[in-house]
């Protein structure tokens, strides 16, 4: 991933345009029906967690899934990002 935003002409907002490879996941649960959430999280420089997204297993369910954006919420917990709708989206 580049460090560098491919845009960033307005306040507040960056653009990278990268899509991660499918890769295989491994888990103890036997079927996705055992599992009851998934959660993706935006992680700053250090590692820390800045804002998620909270997901149903079945989400991730189809074989052919279409592109989608999905809007984060703020981790107030950590603080770095006040409101959800500054949160961003992937």
């Amino acid at each position: 991933m580049s460090e560098v935003p491919k845009q960033s002409d307005k306040v507040g907002y960056n653009r990278w345009s990268w899509r991660l490879h499918k890769e295989k996941f491994k888990s103890k649960f036997h079927s996705l029906e055992n599992m009851e959430r998934v959660y993706v999280y935006l992680l700053d420089a250090k590692g820390e967690h800045v804002c998620f997204w909270k997901g149903k297993t079945s989400d991730f369910a189809k074989k052919n899934p279409e592109y989608q954006w999905i809007s984060l919420k703020a981790d107030r917990s950590i603080g770095k990002v006040k409101e959800d709708y500054e949160a961003g989206q992937i």
